[in-house]
C-alpha cells in the first residue's frame, strides 16, 4: 500500500474503495465457474489430439481444477462432494498435517469431531483417523455388487471414498442435487465390529405426480375454514380427487379426513394457532400439509 498522510485517510475514509479504473472486477463464484468449463474443455481436446507437452500442461489444468474446479460442473448429479472435498485438501501442503481433520469436518460441515492431539498421542493413523470421521458423521458407503477395484491398501482416503461412497443420489432439483446429496447421510451414527450402526426410517418413493396443469384454483371445499388457507384447502381436495380417480383411495381418504380434523381445529379449539404450537405432532402435519398445497399451486413435482 502506498504512504499517505492521516489528515488525507480521515476526509476520504469509507467502509467501501469503490472503482478503480481499468481495474477487472470478477464475481468468485463465476470465476469458478468459467475457469473450470475452459479448464474441461481443454482437457477434452488434449484427450483426442497429441500436443506437444502435452503431460506437463495436462497436469496444470488437473491443478487448476483442483484450486478453482467447480463440484457441480465436475461431478455427477448423483454424486456426493465428500470425495472431491478430501482430495483437494490432500493436495495441498499444510504445516500439521493432522490439520487436515478440522479442515475437512469444517468444509463438509460435520458435527462429529475427532480429538486431534489425543489421537497423535496414541500413534494414530491419520488416514484411519479421516475415514472413521467421514463415516461417523454419516457418509454412506455403496452396500451392493461392485465391479472389482484395486487394494484398498494402495489408496488415498479420498480415492478410497471415491471408490465406496455411495453414489447413486437422486435430489428433486438437477441444479442443487450436490447440496441435496451432501444431506443425505446417517444419523447418529456408532462404529463396531460388524460395520456402520445407525437407526431411522426406510423411505420406497413411488411414481412423480406432475401437477404443472392442475387447475390453479383448485376445487370446491363445502368447509372453507380451516388452520390452512382457502387455497391451500382447494388445492388439496382437487389433489385427493386426482388421487381417488387414480385408484389411490387410501390417500384419497387420509388427505380429506385430515381437512376435515383441520376444520374442526379451527372451530371448536380456542385460539387454535396457538394450541397448535404446543403439539408436535399436529404442528407437523399442518406444516407438510401446507409444504404439500404450495407445491401443487406452483405446479411442481410430487
Amino acid at each position: 500500500m502506498e504512504r499517505h498522510k492521516r489528515s488525507y485517510r480521515c476526509r476520504h475514509h469509507k467502509a467501501l474503495f469503490g472503482k478503480v479504473n481499468g481495474e477487472l472486477c470478477i464475481q468468485s463464484v463465476k470465476f469458478s465457474e468459467e475457469a473450470t468449463r475452459f479448464c474441461l474443455a481443454l482437457r477434452q481436446g488434449y484427450l483426442w489430439r497429441h500436443v506437444p507437452g502435452q503431460a506437463s500442461k495436462q497436469g496444470l489444468i488437473e491443478h487448476i481444477l483442483y484450486a478453482t474446479g467447480k463440484h457441480n460442473l465436475l461431478l455427477a448429479p448423483s454424486d456426493t462432494v465428500t470425495p472431491a472435498i478430501v482430495a483437494a485438501i490432500e493436495s495441498r501442503n499444510t504445516g500439521n498435517s493432522w490439520d487436515r481433520l478440522d479442515i475437512t469436518a469444517n468444509c463438509c460441515q460435520y458435527s462429529t469431531r475427532l480429538v486431534t492431539e489425543h489421537l497423535k498421542g496414541e500413534n494414530s493413523s491419520l488416514s484411519l483417523s479421516l475415514l472413521a470421521m467421514c463415516l461417523l458423521n454419516g457418509e454412506i458407503l455403496h452396500n451392493g455388487g461392485r465391479e472389482e477395484s484395486k487394494l484398498s491398501s494402495g489408496m488415498t482416503v479420498s480415492m478410497f471414498l471415491k471408490a465406496q461412497l455411495f453414489s447413486g443420489f437422486k435430489g428433486p432439483a438437477a441444479q442443487e442435487s450436490l447440496t441435496f446429496n451432501n444431506g443425505c447421510r446417517f444419523f447418529n451414527v456408532s462404529l463396531d465390529q460388524n460395520g456402520i450402526c445407525t437407526r431411522g426410517h426406510l423411505w420406497k418413493l413411488g411414481k412423480t405426480i406432475d401437477t404443472s396443469k392442475y387447475p390453479p384454483q383448485g376445487d370446491w371445499v363445502n368447509d372453507p375454514h380451516g388452520l390452512l388457507s382457502l387455497c391451500q384447502r382447494k388445492q388439496l381436495v382437487y389433489f385427493a380427487q386426482r388421487l381417488r380417480s387414480s385408484g389411490h383411495l387410501a390417500l384419497s381418504r387420509t388427505i380429506l379426513r385430515y381437512l376435515d380434523h383441520d376444520a374442526w381445529i379451527m372451530a371448536t379449539i380456542p385460539n387454535p394457532r396457538r394450541w397448535l404450537e404446543g403439539r408436535l405432532v399436529e404442528r407437523y402435519m399442518h406444516i407438510m400439509a401446507s409444504e404439500l398445497a404450495d407445491a401443487i399451486a406452483e405446479g411442481r413435482t410430487l
